[in-house]
């Protein structure tokens, strides 16, 4: 941040508590995690205290390096909107140096949590309150940037190529699953005939009158098999490569966005194949009233299972080490189960007072949807694994290239970083986290071990 940034905040944290403390000992600032107050200059608590201790320093709620990573692959952003962005007024607060020094890069999190032994229960509470509140500043204004941008014509072009390179990714990706689909569907018949040829022989189990003839039987109902499949596989691949690409591109626009914004237009994302259902629900003039009314609210209440259901999914400690194909099972377990204690409590309440005589056709009907919406989910499920390979694959190729421009331009410290940053995209645990810390670890070790 720049000297008048740091002067406003002192200047403010001044004024703010101006008055409150008769006894301050030539003390005016209060520290917005302790609740102390602290010395303007170091000199002056260097000559009280005999330490800097509590001197008065301007500390980045949400560290520097955390508002980079969370910014910094959104193609909506330049390097100068993540730099105002995380220099915002909201993330600032004052605190003692003995706090600041003793922070460094640590998130407020990681910092109650490293001293909770030794912080005081109001200090952990501002600390994690002052953490929370900063974030949403942030992402209120990373979203108001975002917005912003996407006026510009240069911005705009910009995320145009974005999504064009996401569109390709997606079709591609899903090109590739359905060509696998369709190998399946070419193995399948193969091991039916040569597993029919060994239990019943090689003509026996076609009725033919010589190997030829039996072979020439088994290679047609393989032949026939393979081109019913290529169109049948062909037309609902042709389908999901359209879903994953739409899919993949909403999705991308809605990862531009920060904080609850995006969990509205996810919330939105999910909920739309269930507004798309209850619309054919109140178009069809071959139910009643009741039954689109009792149909309606089924479906709405599916919706609601569905996304309280992937809040407990994120909430279950463990699931983050699961494969996100485990996670979708989880959470479809969950759901499944909601919906149907949600429906028999709505069918026992019958809000409607629809005919006891149409009870079970309209359960059924119900089901019915509830099964074509259960089978849809696993075909979003297939395009959400393809999103998820073509963003890592674009984060892989964006690192790789990123660490070849550094060792063609022969740039140490752009090496270094990458080096870090393509060791935590593999999950890779390193004791040390920057060059400085790297040093330590090497002069702590007897023997390296490579």
């Amino acid at each position: 941040y720049t000297k008048n940034q740091k002067d406003d905040v002192i200047r403010r944290n001044k004024d703010e508590n101006r008055g409150k403390n008769d006894e301050t000992d030539g003390k005016e600032l209060r520290d917005g995690y302790t609740g102390k107050m602290l010395y303007e200059k170091r000199d002056d608590a260097k000559n009280a205290d005999g330490s800097w201790a509590n001197a008065a320093e301007v500390d980045h709620v949400i560290p520097l390096e955390q508002v980079h990573t969370q910014l910094k692959n959104n193609c909506m952003l330049t390097n100068e909107d993540v730099r105002k962005i995380a220099n915002i007024d909201d993330n600032f607060v004052v605190t003692s140096h003995e706090i600041n020094d003793s922070k460094k890069s640590k998130t407020n999190t990681e910092y109650v949590e490293a001293n909770k032994d030794t912080l005081d229960k109001e200090t952990q509470k501002r600390m994690l309150e002052a953490e929370k509140e900063a974030q949403k500043a942030i992402d209120r204004e990373a979203n108001k940037t975002v917005l912003n941008n996407m006026m510009d014509k240069e911005m705009r072009g910009k995320l145009g190529k974005e999504m064009q390179n996401v569109g390709k990714d997606a079709a591609k990706d899903g090109a590739q699953f359905g060509v696998g689909n369709l190998l399946v569907e070419i193995v399948k018949p193969l091991y039916y005939e040569i597993k029919d040829v060994f239990i019943n022989g090689m003509k026996e189990g076609v009725g033919a009158s010589s190997a030829g003839e039996a072979f020439k039987i088994r290679l047609n109902r393989v032949k026939n098999h393979v081109m019913s499949a290529f169109l049948k596989v062909g037309a609902t691949s042709i389908l999901d490569i359209i879903k994953a690409i739409i899919s993949a591109v909403v999705g991308a626009i809605i990862d531009l966005f920060f904080g609850l914004v995006k969990q509205i237009l996810t919330l939105i994302k999910r909920g739309f194949p269930v507004v798309v259902s209850a619309i054919k629900v109140l178009s069809d003039p071959k139910k009643s009233a009741s039954e689109k009314g009792d149909a309606i609210v089924k479906l709405l209440g599916g919706l609601i299972i569905s996304v309280v259901g992937g809040i407990i999914v994120s909430k279950l400690d463990g699931l983050d080490k699961l494969s996100p194909g485990l996670k979708n099972i989880i959470g479809a377990l969950i759901t499944g189960c909601g919906t149907l204690i949600f429906m028999s409590l709505l069918d026992k309440l019958d809000l409607f007072s629809t005919k006891a005589e149409k009870r079970a056709a309209r359960i059924k009907e119900i089901f019915d949807a509830r099964i074509a919406d259960m089978e849809e989910r696993a075909a979003c499920m297939r395009v959400e694994v393809i999103e998820l390979l073509g963003k890592q694959r674009r984060c892989f190729d964006a690192l790789i290239s990123g660490m070849e421009t550094a060792i063609d331009s022969e740039n140490v410290e752009d090496m270094v970083q990458y080096s870090y940053s393509l060791a935590d995209f593999f999950k890779v645990e390193l004791e040390y986290s920057n060059t400085e810390e790297f040093v330590k670890w090497w002069d702590s070790q007897k023997v390296i071990k490579v």
